[in-house]
């Protein structure tokens, strides 16, 4: 596996994309809303980010 920081828009996309393809033929699956996801890597959001300093790459 490689790690790798999404840096522009079109990471951002596939980052975003990649729980749809690996669950689209899981009936039980519900995708969360995009903003849902985001809101998790936003320091203003997520205390956790605020308090380590993390980098977030979008």
């Amino acid at each position: 596996m490689q790690v790798i920081s999404v840096s522009n828009l079109s990471l951002k996309k596939d980052f975003l994309d990649t729980p749809k393809i690996l669950y689209k033929n899981d009936k039980n699956w519900i995708c969360p809303l995009d903003s849902e996801v985001e809101n998790v890597f936003n320091p203003e959001k997520t205390l956790f980010l605020r308090m380590e300093n993390v980098h977030v790459g979008f």
